[in-house]
């Protein structure tokens, strides 16, 4: 693949001399270049992201629950139904 990137030789040589189709040789080289940049990039840095999407979602959920425990709560409350949702 360095062979495309670098353009030492065309597509069609490299194709001939693997034998292997032009066309895919011109996909490769297309998703090659789309992806460079991703592998060379800090693997730490991945890592923040997703555990920052992570905790974001986590916080989101929480949110979540705790609105729908408040909601029941009130809801127990009104119709006189004990309610044993919070310790």
């Amino acid at each position: 693949m360095l062979r495309i990137g670098g353009n030492q030789k065309k597509q069609s040589e490299i194709a001939r001399e693997f034998d292997i189709h032009p066309i895919t040789v011109g996909k490769w080289k297309t998703e090659l270049l789309e992806r460079m940049p991703g592998i060379f990039e800090n693997k730490s840095t991945k890592k923040k992201d997703t555990s920052d999407q992570e905790k974001q979602g986590l916080e989101r959920k929480v949110g979540q629950l705790t609105m729908e425990v408040e909601f029941l709560e009130k809801k127990c409350n009104q119709l006189e139904i004990p309610f044993k949702g919070r310790a």
